[in-house]
């Protein structure tokens, strides 16, 4: 048997950590972010305007928020700027939001059974690839007998404490502590722990299974 990964079947331990937050058009300062990207292109006011077809004076005004830029003209600019539009209306991000402090992880169960743990690295599910800490406890297994994980993201995972059998298809694969292995998106894949002490790997997944 093949388990599918599906965030519906996890349990959530930290429900309050899992809620999104909504950006609020009316508190992002489109001009700062031009300006932004036209410095980090080492681009003069000047060159960008004619690049993008627009008068300096106009691109002044807005990158200064004197200026209010029309589709049309957000449309322009992000041309020049090699960028998609939407790269102007991301909120600005709290560098205190991209950091996990070891007491504050998310913690993640699966409902059929006790026996391992995922705890997030990362932040929140919004980035393009997913970082965790697993733990599988003594003599235990990270799926029934019969039954593997398959997901669409390639993985790469690294044997942080104590040894693992990877059951790769059909091969089984013993890996120690300062091991690490790829599997390959869409390669049928279980874990399990031979030794009665607990196990812990940590795992990146591109793009995110969760």
């Amino acid at each position: 048997m093949i388990y599918k990964i599906n965030l519906y079947d996890i349990v959530f331990l930290d429900f309050e950590a899992c809620s999104l937050g909504r950006t609020k058009i009316m508190d992002i300062n489109i001009g700062k972010k031009i300006m932004d990207f036209r410095k980090g292109k080492s681009l003069t006011i000047k060159e960008l305007a004619l690049e993008a077809q627009i008068t300096a004076s106009l691109l002044s005004q807005i990158e200064r928020g004197l200026a209010n830029p029309s589709i049309n003209t957000i449309s322009k600019i992000a041309k020049a700027l090699e960028v998609p539009i939407h790269a102007f209306f991301l909120n600005e991000k709290n560098t205190d939001d991209l950091v996990v402090r070891a007491h504050n992880r998310r913690s993640l169960k699966f409902p059929q059974g006790e026996n391992f743990t995922y705890e997030l690295l990362c932040p929140d599910f919004n980035g393009s690839i997913e970082f965790a800490l697993m733990t599988l406890e003594g003599k235990t297994s990270s799926a029934a007998s019969e039954e593997f994980f398959i997901h669409n993201g390639e993985e790469v995972v690294y044997i942080l404490q104590g040894r693992v059998y990877l059951y790769l298809d059909n091969d089984v694969i013993i890996l120690e502590e300062g091991d690490s292995v790829r599997i390959p998106a869409g390669m049928k894949h279980k874990w399990e722990n031979p030794l009665d002490e607990e196990m812990k790997m940590i795992f990146a997944v591109n793009p995110p299974i969760f």
